[in-house]
């Protein structure tokens, strides 16, 4: 009999004494995962991993939805209620400086880094990953034009470029997001441009050449396959990065500029206030590590997952 909580396919066979005989094999994802299933069910499987998204996804809905949880207004001043400490009536986490409610602007302020840390990593991505993947798959001059012109920016450190391009354009969010793309295309290029190389002289690449397969098919079925893996673990790594360049170029004034609600420039602006209140000066810090530390675990998570051994 067939289990009616799971599809089958039936099997039909002559018996030793020559008589006709069918048996029902249940088949679906309980049997035979894909690659795809076996990393999402480890992934699954990993506490630290599972614990790090989750917290993710508490800091990104508190922030969608701060306008609708009766905060306070992150930007409105009172001098009166200035440096109040953790705990205080009406202010659960004191007040910066300027007597500001601490907690709505750590909450507002995780909307504006949590942002500048996967915008610019998805931007670089699309670009970086789509000239990695050129590069790499038609090979030759044009490999060797996008990989020239990719080297021109590693004689910079990544900071540094950040700084010099962010300092040219002038304050402001966006163009500290412009700044960050700019940054990390070359190095998304490259992983994708050296993941690509590697897998386009594999065997079943040439298989499939070979059979008769289109370009595109190749690329979207063969390559972009097997690369998509390695340079999403990549690219979860660089989103933490994203966060440390954006909190840092606000901390030098090249970010967000007052009265914005953002991590970097509350660490500038309360540092002043470091001896007399330090739980207050370092709430932002500890917002952007534990941010940061959370993409790099994941990250870690991934990494593991996606070495499935069949």
């Amino acid at each position: 009999m067939k289990p009616l909580d799971a599809p089958a396919i039936t099997l039909a066979f002559d018996t030793a004494a020559g008589e006709r005989a069918e048996i029902d094999v249940p088949v679906g994802p309980g049997i035979q995962r894909t690659y795809w299933q076996n990393v999402r069910a480890r992934v699954s499987r990993d506490v630290f991993t599972m614990l790090c998204i989750a917290v993710l996804l508490v800091m990104s809905c508190a922030a969608i939805m701060a306008p609708w949880l009766g905060l306070d207004d992150p930007t409105a001043a009172n001098s009166a209620n200035r440096l109040l400490p953790l705990g205080s009536a009406g202010h659960l986490l004191g007040t910066d400086e300027l007597g500001r409610d601490m907690l709505s602007r750590l909450i507002y302020g995780g909307r504006i880094s949590l942002a500048m840390g996967v915008v610019p990593v998805a931007m670089a991505l699309l670009i970086g990953g789509t000239l990695g993947l050129i590069a790499g798959f038609v090979g030759g001059r044009t490999n060797m034009l996008i990989m020239r012109v990719t080297d021109v920016f590693y004689a910079f450190p990544s900071i540094l470029l950040a700084v010099a391009i962010a300092g040219s354009l002038g304050a402001g969010i966006m163009n500290t997001l412009l700044a960050i793309v700019i940054v990390f295309i070359p190095s998304i290029t490259r992983v994708t441009e050296s993941v690509t190389t590697q897998v386009r002289s594999m065997d079943f690449v040439e298989a499939a050449r070979a059979s008769g397969a289109t370009t595109s098919a190749i690329l979207r079925t063969h390559i972009l396959g097997n690369v998509l893996g390695p340079v999403l673990v990549y690219a979860t790594v660089m989103i933490s990065i994203s966060i440390l360049i954006a909190a840092g170029l606000s901390f030098i004034g090249l970010g967000a500029t007052p009265p914005t609600a953002e991590w970097g420039l509350m660490l500038n602006t309360l540092r002043e206030s470091i001896f007399l209140a330090p739980l207050n000066a370092v709430l932002p810090g500890f917002m952007i590590f534990i941010a940061s530390m959370c993409f790099n675990l994941i990250s870690d998570g991934l990494r593991s997952a996606m070495d499935v051994r069949f």
